[in-house]
């Protein structure tokens, strides 16, 4: 069986690595059309260099015409420069002008401003003299506003606790109260309640009872002490809160002595204003008298700065129109270069994408040699795995004569016909003591159906004083008597084989016996006991 599994395993493995080996005949077939392109690349790299060579040649001009009209137009950019740095000179001196009539502008309006500041500041210093005198009373008049402010808090806080408490005692006496008029109506009504019982005389002795006194006497007797427990309870206002109300009626007499009104302090803050607004009209005259002379000299360096810069900018207009003059004499050179440049960058993008396809031809020509180079692997990988063919089918035909040794032909049926003689002498020498006339034979062989010849086969054939019968037409005691003889001369086989006898027998409803049977089938296994072939039989 292991050999079989391994073939079958061999030959999977042979039919891949044959699907593989077609897989590599089919790559090595496209060894032709690799070596044409490879020829292929090689004739366009030719061609392509020649292209660039002639190509980086007409270049080479481009670029000598291009310096020598660079050369002849240096002349012109110096004075394009030239040109540049007197535009922005006389963009500066216009900064400049408009800078300076913009300061004069300026100066003027200062002018104005500080003679308006100086005509409005009339009064200004009576205030400033007056101003400390009402800032100190207005201070006084708002350090009144917050203590009138913190007593009113104070006064508040202190209202509401002294409130809070007086309710909490007022709650406790009403608690009081009503507890204390609920016993002393209880008493009332049990002691009522007592005077009013009857006593009833008992019809047994006469004695005189007062049925449910003893209930009413211990309910009167808790309800007066509940009575007494509440007398001399009553609550009483703490002293802390007259002291409290003492203390707010200060503080209520401390702020009526404050006087704090606020009009007062409105209308003198009010006069306060109009004072620091005055002042600083002082201050600001102050400052006008001396922006006025300060402008008045802006104005008249403003004035000799606008002279200046008129008899700069007219010397700097004159050499920019110079200058222009100068450079349009080298405006045919220009275009000429124009034309020259154009050319140049023609001839280098040809250059670029002549180079482009000289990469191009490289990189298909080194493709085509690694595929040839890839090919020549191949090629060695393909012999190895007809190598490794080769030596899986030469495996595969070892493990397949190892099957057919193996098989139901090969060594075990030899072992088998060597072993059926033993077994049928043990057998027949047992079969003689159970039913003497009876023989048994095993034969493996057997005639085919058509006479062709034989077939391997294991039949088991029966003899008595009859003939030769299968063992099916024996009767139920016959056929266990062989099936003994046989069970007992394999023990004896495996025995002498294993070395160790077998002497446990183990029948299980055997069936076809009748009396007779029973008692001989019975007589035979004694036999067997007796003769020290089974030590126990169930």
């Amino acid at each position: 069986a292991q050999a079989r599994t391994q073939a079958r395993d061999l030959e999977a493995q042979v039919g891949a690595e044959r699907g593989q080996l077609e897989r590599l005949d089919g790559r090595l077939a496209e060894r032709p059309e690799v070596g044409a392109d490879i020829a292929l690349a090689t004739t366009l790299l030719g061609q392509v260099s020649d292209e660039i060579d002639g190509l980086e040649r007409t270049q080479a001009g481009a670029v000598a015409e291009l310096a020598r009209l660079d050369a002849r137009l240096a002349a012109g950019d110096a004075q394009r420069r030239l040109v540049g740095e007197l535009d922005a000179r006389v963009a500066g001196l216009a900064d400049r002008y408009r800078d300076a009539r913009a300061r004069k502008d300026v100066a003027i309006a200062a002018v104005a401003r500080a003679k308006l500041a100086i005509d409005a500041g009339a009064g200004a210093v009576e205030a400033a003299a007056d101003l400390p005198y009402q800032q100190a009373e207005v201070a006084r008049l708002e350090a009144l506003r917050d203590q009138d402010a913190e007593l009113d808090k104070r006064i508040r806080t202190r209202r509401e606790a002294h409130a809070l408490a007086s309710a909490t005692i007022r709650e406790e006496v009403a608690a009081w109260t009503a507890g204390y008029g609920s016993a002393r109506t209880r008493v009332d009504e049990l002691t009522a309640a007592m005077a009013a019982l009857v006593p009833i005389p008992c019809p047994k002795c006469g004695t005189e009872v007062s049925p449910g006194r003893e209930d009413l006497a211990a309910r009167l007797g808790a309800a007066s002490n509940e009575y007494r427990r509440l007398e001399g309870t009553e609550p009483k206002e703490p002293l802390f809160l007259a002291t409290e109300a003492a203390q707010l009626v200060r503080l209520e007499d401390r702020r009526r002595e404050l006087g704090h009104a606020p009009a007062t302090l409105d209308a003198f803050t009010r006069e306060l204003r109009r004072l620091e607004a005055l002042a600083a009209r002082a201050d600001a005259v102050a400052d006008a008298e001396a922006s006025l002379a300060e402008a008045e000299a802006a104005i008249a360096a403003a004035d000799a700065e606008i002279a200046s810069v008129s008899a700069d900018g007219a010397a700097a207009r004159a050499a920019v129109v110079e200058a222009q003059a100068t450079l349009a004499e080298l405006e045919p050179f220009r275009a000429q270069r124009v034309a020259v440049a154009a050319g140049l960058e023609r001839v280098t993008g040809e250059v670029g994408q002549a180079r482009g396809r000289l990469r191009t031809a490289q990189g298909a020509e080194a493709s085509a040699k690694a595929a040839l180079e890839q090919l020549d692997r191949l090629a060695l990988e393909r012999d190895q795995v007809a190598a490794g063919i080769a030596s899986v089918d030469a495996d595969a035909a070892l493990l397949r004569r190892l099957v057919a040794a193996f098989g139901v032909n090969g060594i075990p049926a030899r072992i088998i016909e060597g072993t059926i003689p033993e077994l049928e002498a043990h057998a027949n020498e047992l079969l003689a003591d159970l039913r003497p006339g009876m023989t048994v034979a095993i034969r493996a062989q057997r005639a085919k159906k058509d006479g062709s010849g034989v077939v391997e086969a294991l039949d088991l054939v029966v003899r008595d004083a009859a003939g030769e019968r299968p063992l099916a037409l024996f009767s139920g005691g016959e056929r266990m008597s062989v099936s003994l003889a046989l069970a007992v001369g394999l023990s004896r086989l495996v025995a002498r084989r294993a070395g160790t006898a077998i002497t446990s027998l183990v029948i299980d409803e055997p069936d076809g016996l009748d009396q007779d049977s029973r008692r001989a089938f019975g007589l035979a296994l004694r036999v067997l006991a007796h003769k020290g072939e089974l030590e126990r039989v169930v």
